[in-house]
């Protein structure tokens, strides 16, 4: 049975997250903000984004079928968010595949990476850093950044593609990157064994819970979820205690 990366970052944020889809419900659907700045992020040229956007109006109603007055309304709203995606420092990005699609029968991990990084080799000492056959998994993410490095959940997902390329690819990958594009930066992690074994206990504990295992919850955590009104954890747990 496969794990999704996807499924290992809804566990990190509730493992109810996981039961609720195990039953067939959708867990954070993608609104049309989200939509657009992921698009911008991994498909738009810099040059694109300074300009009218005539461009990139035209794929987003096209490719993602977003009625075009949402795409004019969510565009002006992030002005200065798609200013600063126009900026992200473009050699931490390319050369570059999107949406690479991964999986591991072994692992018993899939998933799909947003951005596979290939370093070109530099002359000097950068150059004498990287390897030949280096390669940086990169995730985008459109909510904001933490103050210092990335978010735990955003570390063991990336150690999660890690662990994937390697298998796909016979090579080590020590380094991810995660892509915090509304504020417009670009934050490197190194690859931890810790991480990866985090990955591979949180996998198992996926696996539980869409056999039927009931997940632990942290109930101080419902009031700030998203899921409160269809998950009803809250109120079966309070239930119990009363």
């Amino acid at each position: 049975m496969f794990v999704r990366i996807h499924d290992i970052g809804l566990y990190l944020r509730c493992p109810m997250l996981v039961y609720l889809e195990s039953m067939g419900r959708e867990c954070f659907r993608a609104d049309a903000e989200h939509t657009i700045l992921r698009y911008l992020a991994l498909y738009a040229a810099p040059e694109d984004l300074r300009g009218d956007l005539s461009k990139v109006l035209v794929d987003l109603t096209r490719i993602h079928r977003i009625p075009e007055e949402d795409v004019i309304r969510s565009i002006d709203g992030m002005r200065e968010s798609i200013s600063r995606i126009a900026s992200l420092p473009r050699e931490l990005l390319t050369p570059c595949d999107t949406e690479v699609e991964l999986r591991s029968e072994r692992l018993g991990l899939s998933g799909i990476l947003d951005r596979l990084v290939r370093p070109v080799r530099r002359r000097g000492i950068l150059g004498m850093l990287l390897r030949e056959d280096e390669m940086i998994p990169s995730i985008v993410r459109t909510g904001r950044s933490p103050g210092v490095g990335v978010w735990r959940r955003d570390r063991i997902q990336l150690a999660g593609y890690a662990m994937l390329l390697e298998e796909r690819f016979g090579v080590e990958v020590s380094t991810g990157q995660v892509e915090y594009v509304r504020d417009g930066e670009v934050r490197r992690v190194r690859i931890r064994s810790l991480d990866r074994s985090r990955a591979l206990w949180v996998r198992d504990r996926v696996r539980e819970i869409r056999d039927g295992e009931m997940p632990d919850v942290e109930i101080e955590k419902c009031n700030s979820c998203e899921m409160i009104g269809m998950c009803g954890v809250k109120s079966s747990i309070v239930s119990r205690m009363l």
